[in-house]
């Protein structure tokens, strides 16, 4: 399959598009102009780390092979992350939807 020719009038409409859309992307609003405002005297308090129950880490994959094999190579995994961040780390197997046999 051959690459279509550039002919000067298709460099010239791609080079004065991406003159156009850089123009456009890089034009500054002025803080005047801005209608988004943060308002700081609405601010929540944090909960203490202490006073916040640990929720379990769930990984949800997909099982290509088969699910035990998928829950095996996703333990160590899932241990892991549980570990780092405190908490008991789970593998969800997602169920294999749309799978047919032909014959």
């Amino acid at each position: 399959m051959s690459r279509p020719r550039r002919t000067p009038f298709t460099v010239l409409v791609r080079l004065l598009t991406v003159l156009a859309l850089s123009l456009a992307g890089c034009s500054a609003l002025s803080a005047s102009d801005s209608s988004f405002s943060i308002d700081l005297s609405l601010r929540e308090a944090i909960p203490e780390v202490g006073s916040i129950e640990p929720q379990p880490l769930r990984i949800a994959v997909a099982a290509v092979l088969s699910p035990e094999g998928t829950v095996e190579s996703y333990a160590e995994l899932a241990k892991y992350l549980g570990d780092r961040f405190e908490s008991i780390g789970s593998v969800l197997v997602a169920p294999r939807l749309g799978v047919r046999q032909h014959g």
